[in-house]
């Protein structure tokens, strides 16, 4: 199913030819090896616990900026959110909610280094909902504002 639908994606690109429609081939392409890995990932995955919490931590480390809560989060390994926790820092030594917090911050950080994003801006790309939180998160993880480390 999903390789015929790449396949009719590149058709319809193929015929149109509109301007720049190699790019948008490599772009199906790619997005197709990338749901093609994250399938296997997940087919090979389910038989352990480690397996599917591992399977889940590599979902939301691709995806920070998506509103992950712990019930989504869990929803996705098939266990309960308190299940789903504790095997977590079991595994990694650390909470999901703190792994994901790092991975927004270690993303934010690179933003503010590379980009010419504005912070409200960078805040939204790194899945917080608001400057205010991301500042106060940004802080209290780097021990300055976001704007005091762009400097």
């Amino acid at each position: 199913m999903l390789v015929r639908n790449v396949v009719k994606k590149i058709r319809r690109e193929l015929a149109l030819k509109r301007e720049g429609y190699e790019d948008k081939i490599d772009c199906i392409l790619t997005e197709m090896v990338i749901e093609l890995h994250r399938t296997a990932i997940k087919n090979h995955a389910v038989d352990t616990p480690k397996g599917r919490i591992e399977a889940v931590r590599e979902e939301i480390m691709q995806s920070p900026e998506k509103p992950w809560s712990l019930k989504s989060m869990a929803q996705l390994s098939g266990y309960s959110p308190s299940r789903f926790s504790a095997l977590y820092k079991e595994i990694f030594g650390i909470s999901p909610k703190a792994d994901l917090l790092k991975c927004r911050m270690e993303l934010a950080e690179n933003m503010l280094r590379y980009s010419n994003l504005s912070v409200s801006a960078i805040a939204r790309e790194c899945g917080f909902e608001s400057i205010y939180y991301f500042s106060k998160y940004f802080k209290a993880y780097h021990g300055v504002a976001p704007s005091e480390y762009i400097k």
